[in-house]
C-alpha cells in the first residue's frame, strides 16, 4: 500500500453522520444518513458512492475541493452511476446554504458533525466506494489525481476537465509535482527565489529554451514573463483569447494600452486539455508584483507603483461549455456605480407584490414552562408560510413583519396583525434567499435578500410601504453577495451590511439610506483592509448601530463588536476569543451579545455547543459566560432581542436526541429564567429569528424535513 494514502485512509473511516455508525474497515461504515435538511439517504443502494468533504467555515483548500468535483466531473461521474455526497462537519443550515449557494452545489449534504471527529486526528477527504467497499480515499486532495484515481476504477469517465477560478488552478499546480513553470530566457528574475515566499514548492522550473513537446503535453504549465523573452508566451497568442503586444492587450473587442499592463488567467492547457495552463504575463519590462485575484478567471490591471502594485482594471469568469473556454460576453469593469439603480419588480409579480392567500393558526398552546421556577411563557404559534430562513421586525403591540425564503419562489413578505398573517411574494420565482427586516416609514418596513443575478448573488433591497421601491445594493457583478442585515438607527438612517465573498473569505461591506438616497459601498472599516469576516448581526444603538461579527483574518479568531454612528466606527473590541453566529441587541443604556461557542475544540473528541452570552453597560463588556441552564447536547445559532422593559430574551435551536428543538430564556431583574421549550417537540425547528417592540416578542424559526418547511411565528408571554 501507498504510504502516502494511509492517512487519507484512517481519515475516511469516520464520514458518516449517524451517532450509531462506527468504523468498521474498509467498508461504508452507516447504510443511511441524514442530510442537511433532515432527510435520510440509502448509502448501500448506489453501486457507486463518492463521498465529498465539505466546509461551510471558510476553509480554502476544503471549500475549493468540493467546488472542483462539483464543478469539473460531477456530471461525468453520475453518467456511469456514481451518487456524489458531501458531509459537512459544521451542519448550521444558515450558513450551508450560503456555501452551497456560492458553488452551486446540487447533491445532498450529509450532516450531524460529531461522528465525523471519532477517531479522526484532521480533515477527512474523498472516498470512493463499491458496492460498499472502499476503493480510494484521500486527505484534502485538490487536483485532477484524485480524479484519476477514481477514472481508474471506473470505465467510461469523461477526462479530468480543468476549471476556474485563479486560486483553484494555482493550487492544482502547486501541488502537483510534475507540474512545470516556465520562465522567459531573457528574463532577469532568479527562479528559485520567485516563488520564495510560498511554504511548500512541488514544481519544477525551466527556461522557455529548454521545454520540450513532451514538457508541453505532460504537465501543467506555469508560464510567467513578457512575450519578448518568453517564446511560449508568442506560440500561445493563437491558443488564448488574449493577444498581448508590447504596450497593449487585446481581448475580444477591447483594447487596453500601456506599457505598464498586467495580465494573470488560467485555461485548459493547449497541449494537453486535462492539465491546466496559468499565465503571468504583461506589458513593457517584467514586474514581480502580482496581478492576482483568486475569485477570477482572468485579470488585467495596470501598475501603480512599487508601493500601490497593481490596480485592476477588468476581471471576468470564462464561459465554460463542455469543455470548451470561451471569454464572457462582456468584461467585468472594476470602475463602481455608486448612485442607487433603481429596478422594478419582476414582472410576475407587479408593484403591488404578489397575493398570498392568508395563513395562520390563532390557537393558543400550552403554556411552556420552566421546570426549575413558577415562571412560564405563554406561546401563541401560528404557520405563516412554506419555505425557510425566517426574519423578524416588530412594528410595535401586536404587530410585526415576518420574511423568508421559498426555494422555488423567492422571497415573500408577510406583515402579522393580532392572530391573522397576511402575505405577498416580492419576488417573482428566483433564485433568491435569506431575506433580512427592518421597520420603516409610514408603517412598511425595509426587506433585503440575496438574488442571483447574471451568475452572482446581488443584494436586493425594497421598502414596503405605499409605494414599493426596490434598489440593487452591491456593485461588484461577478462576486457573490449574501448575509445581509438591516437596522433603522434613532435619527432614521437604514443600515444594511452583507458579506462579500472574495477568493475564500468574506467581507463585509454596508451602505446606509438617509434622505432618500443610498451612500456609497464602504468596507466595514475595523474588519481591516484584507480582513475576513463572517457571520455577522447588527441592531439599532444610540445614535446609530451596535455591530458583532466573528473575525478570521487578520485579527485572530474571535468574537467582535463594534458601534458606527454618521459613518464612523469606534474601535472593535474583542469580546471572546471563540465561537461563531453572534447576535447582537441594544437599548439606550446596554447591548447584549450572545453566540456559540465550543467549550474547547480539540478533534478527535466531540465537545458540545453552548450559548455564551456578555453584558455592555458603558464600561466594557463582561466575561463570556455560558447562558445559565444552557442544556446538554447541541445548542446553535441564538438571537437576543430585548423589549420595552429592558428584559434580554435569548431564543436559540437545541438537540438532544432525535429532534431539535426552539428554546428560549429571559433575563430580568431576577437574573436568568429558563430556558423553555416553545416549539413542537415532534419537528424539527431550526433557524431562528427574534424580534421585540414594546412589551410583545416574537420568535420565529423553520420546521420540519426537506428544503421547504413550515415557517412558524409566535408571540410570547411571560406569566
Amino acid at each position: 500500500m501507498n504510504r502516502r494514502l494511509i492517512p487519507g485512509i484512517l481519515l475516511t473511516l469516520a464520514l458518516f453522520p449517524l451517532t450509531s455508525c462506527r468504523p468498521r474497515g474498509p467498508e461504508l461504515p452507516c447504510s443511511e444518513a441524514t442530510d442537511l435538511w433532515g432527510v435520510r439517504h440509502d448509502l448501500r443502494s448506489p453501486d457507486w458512492v463518492l463521498i465529498d468533504f465539505v466546509h461551510s467555515a471558510g476553509c480554502g483548500y476544503c471549500v475549493l475541493n468540493s467546488h472542483e468535483y462539483a464543478e469539473n466531473f460531477g456530471e461525468g461521474l453520475a453518467e456511469v452511476g456514481v451518487q456524489t455526497f458531501g458531509v459537512d462537519i459544521l451542519e448550521e443550515q444558515r450558513d450551508l446554504i450560503d456555501f452551497i449557494k456560492h458553488h452551486h452545489i446540487d447533491y445532498p449534504i450529509l450532516t450531524e458533525p460529531d461522528p465525523l471527529w471519532t477517531g479522526c486526528p484532521g480533515l477527512p477527504g474523498q472516498a470512493l466506494f463499491h458496492r460498499g467497499r472502499r476503493l480510494y480515499a484521500a486527505s484534502q486532495t485538490l487536483t485532477h489525481r484524485a480524479y484519476d484515481a477514481v477514472r481508474a476504477h471506473l470505465k467510461g469517465v469523461r477526462p479530468f476537465r480543468p476549471g476556474g477560478p485563479l486560486k483553484k488552478a494555482f493550487n492544482c499546480v502547486n501541488e502537483d509535482e510534475k507540474a512545470l513553470v516556465v520562465f522567459g530566457d531573457e528574463t532577469d528574475v532568479d527562479p528559485r527565489e520567485y516563488f520564495s515566499g510560498l511554504r511548500e514548492i512541488r514544481f519544477q522550473t525551466k527556461y522557455a529554451r529548454e521545454v520540450t513537446a513532451e514538457d508541453l503535453r505532460r504537465h501543467n504549465l506555469y508560464v510567467i514573463g513578457n512575450v519578448g523573452e518568453n517564446r511560449l508566451l508568442r506560440e500561445l497568442s493563437e491558443r488564448v483569447p488574449f493577444k498581448v503586444q508590447a504596450s497593449a492587450i487585446a481581448f475580444g473587442d477591447t483594447m487596453l494600452t500601456g506599457d505598464d499592463l498586467g495580465l494573470e488567467f488560467c485555461w485548459p492547457n493547449p497541449w494537453n486539455p486535462e492539465r491546466y495552463l496559468i499565465v503571468r504575463t504583461g506589458t513593457g519590462p517584467f514586474r514581480r508584483g502580482f496581478v492576482y485575484d483568486g475569485s477570477q478567471d482572468f485579470v488585467i490591471a495596470r501598475w501603480d507603483g512599487p508601493r500601490a502594485g497593481y490596480r485592476p482594471l477588468a476581471r471576468g469568469i470564462f464561459q465554460k461549455h463542455d469543455g470548451a473556454w470561451s471569454l464572457p460576453k462582456r468584461a467585468i469593469q472594476w470602475e463602481r456605480v455608486e448612485s442607487p439603480i433603481a429596478r422594478a419588480f419582476h414582472t410576475d409579480c407587479g408593484p403591488g407584490g404578489c397575493p398570498m392567500p392568508e395563513i395562520g393558526d390563532g390557537s393558543r398552546r400550552t403554556p411552556a414552562r420552566d421546570a426549575a421556577s413558577e415562571w412560564a411563557i405563554e406561546v401563541k404559534p401560528m404557520i405563516v408560510g412554506e419555505g425557510r430562513f425566517p426574519a423578524l421586525a416588530s412594528a410595535g403591540p401586536d404587530r410585526c413583519w415576518v420574511a423568508w425564503d421559498h426555494p422555488a419562489q423567492g422571497i415573500f413578505v408577510g406583515e402579522i396583525t393580532g392572530d391573522a398573517c397576511s402575505s405577498q411574494r416580492i419576488t417573482g420565482a428566483t433564485d433568491a434567499f435569506k431575506a433580512t427586516l427592518c421597520p420603516g416609514s409610514s408603517g412598511g418596513c425595509w426587506v433585503a435578500w440575496s438574488e442571483r443575478i447574471d451568475d452572482a448573488y446581488q443584494i436586493i433591497a425594497a421598502h414596503i410601504g405605499d409605494e414599493a421601491q426596490r434598489w440593487s445594493i452591491s456593485q461588484r457583478r461577478n462576486l457573490d453577495h449574501h448575509s445581509p442585515w438591516l437596522a433603522q438607527g434613532d435619527d432614521g438612517t437604514i443600515w444594511l451590511a452583507w458579506n462579500t465573498w472574495v477568493a475564500n473569505g468574506r467581507r463585509p461591506h454596508y451602505r446606509t439610506w438617509r434622505d432618500g438616497d443610498w451612500s456609497a459601498v464602504a468596507r466595514v472599516p475595523e474588519c481591516g483592509e484584507s480582513g475576513f469576516a463572517w457571520y455577522h448581526s447588527g441592531c439599532p444603538a444610540k445614535d446609530g448601530v451596535a455591530y458583532a461579527w466573528m473575525q478570521h483574518y487578520p485579527k485572530p479568531t474571535g468574537i467582535y463588536a463594534a458601534w458606527a454612528s454618521d459613518a464612523r466606527w469606534s474601535e472593535p473590541v474583542e469580546v471572546c476569543g471563540g465561537g461563531r453566529y453572534p447576535s447582537i441587541a441594544a437599548t439606550e443604556n446596554e447591548t447584549w451579545l450572545v453566540w456559540q461557542m465550543r467549550e474547547g475544540f480539540s478533534p478527535p473528541e466531540p465537545v458540545p455547543w453552548s450559548i455564551y452570552v456578555s453584558r455592555h453597560q458603558g464600561d466594557g463588556w463582561t466575561a463570556p459566560e455560558p447562558l445559565p441552564g444552557c442544556r446538554a447536547g447541541r445548542n446553535s445559532t441564538p438571537v437576543v432581542a430585548v423589549d420595552a422593559e429592558g428584559r434580554a430574551w435569548v431564543a436559540w435551536s437545541h438537540k438532544d436526541g432525535e429532534h431539535w428543538q426552539m428554546l428560549c430564556s429571559v433575563h430580568d431583574a431576577s437574573g436568568w429564567r429558563g430556558p423553555v421549550v416553545v416549539s413542537d417537540s415532534e419537528c424539527d425547528a431550526r433557524s431562528p429569528a427574534i424580534s421585540a417592540s414594546g412589551s410583545s416578542v416574537w420568535v420565529a424559526w423553520h420546521q420540519g424535513i426537506g428544503e421547504v418547511q413550515d415557517v412558524v411565528v409566535a408571540s410570547l408571554t411571560t406569566s
